[in-house]
């Protein structure tokens, strides 16, 4: 997809276009196939229909809109910028897809005050008034990809457009706990926790990869004492979870609607397990993890763990990556 923008006139310094360029553009734009599933859309050939639509009416906010949403399928974060930015300030301040977009399209370039500017206009109050925008969103699930595997955890949203992962992932999609991840504003599903209803978010990107690998070992205890375990990890600072009882697997349309248990005709069940304990994993530095390890099984006689292996390397050696 190459579309040289500076060919595309600017509308703050363009005139008007006149009647008849208005219509043709509307009946372009309006001819386009929706963009609901961008698995099966002409990409190349929406661009170009998109940027001739925007030589006869500059003006045309849907035109604007519409190009960098393809330039974000393309995680071409500059253009898309450019793009949401004319259309934003061509709509005004009911430009609320638009803002988003281009908040989201600087956040990736680390354009803190577009960033900043362009959240404001969205109507999202922030603390802070210049340098990184990161803050406390609270919690989200997220949605995270990897060629055609697919795994929702929880993760810590530190801005609108961010989140810094606090489950620790599966190997085989591609993350660690840590990972800072540009996530969409357009939520696919929801998850229940705490009592309340989170929408799932979706990753767009990779930002910032975690440097702490992700280990993983059998341990048998009761389960106070396996959360005593995590507990300790987690207040450390680093991050473990019980891969035994915290996963299952859910039917698509569970996964990206509601989860719905009771419905006999959707298969969910655990994705993990062993039969002699539970699988726990542990984001932290080995030395680290094996001080906190051997603590927690000298403090009770019926605790007992395997040795603490590298998840990653562990998965590849019995063909699971």
């Amino acid at each position: 997809m190459e579309i040289d923008l500076s060919s595309l006139a600017d509308p703050a310094n363009t005139p008007t276009a006149s009647w008849g360029n208005r219509r043709a553009a509307k009946k372009i734009i309006a001819d386009m196939p929706p963009f609901d599933d961008r698995t099966s859309i002409d990409q190349v050939h929406m661009a170009n229909s998109l940027a001739e639509a925007l030589r006869l009416d500059p003006h045309n906010p849907h035109g604007w809109f519409n190009l960098g949403l393809l330039y974000k399928f393309d995680r071409r974060w500059r253009e898309s910028a450019l793009c949401n930015r004319r259309a934003a300030l061509i709509v005004g301040p009911d430009a609320q897809p638009e803002f988003w977009n281009l908040a989201t399209a600087a956040t990736a370039l680390g354009d803190w005050d577009e960033a900043r500017w362009a959240w404001t206009q969205y109507g999202i109050p922030l603390e802070s008034t210049e340098g990184e925008v990161k803050e406390d969103f609270g919690p989200a699930p997220i949605r995270l990809f990897n060629g055609g595997n697919a795994e929702v955890l929880w993760a810590h949203r530190i801005c609108p457009a961010r989140v810094k992962l606090v489950s620790v992932p599966f190997p085989t999609i591609g993350h660690r706990w840590g990972d800072i991840v540009l996530n969409d504003g357009a939520p696919r599903g929801t998850r229940m926790a705490w009592g309340r209803e989170f929408p799932v978010l979706e990753e767009l990107e990779r930002l910032v990869p975690s440097s702490t690998e992700t280990l993983e070992c059998v341990v048998s205890a009761t389960e106070d004492d396996i959360n005593a375990l995590i507990e300790t990890i987690t207040d450390a600072g680093w991050g473990a979870e019980n891969w035994t009882t915290s996963v299952e697997m859910l039917c698509k349309a569970c996964s990206e609607g509601h989860v719905d248990r009771d419905r006999s005709d959707h298969q969910h069940g655990s994705f993990l397990g062993e039969a002699d304990g539970s699988t726990i994993a542990i984001a932290a530095p080995y030395d680290i993890a094996v001080q906190h390890l051997d603590a927690w099984i000298d403090e009770q006689p019926n605790r007992s763990s395997t040795e603490l292996r590298n998840a990653e390397s562990g998965w590849k050696d019995a063909g699971l990556l």
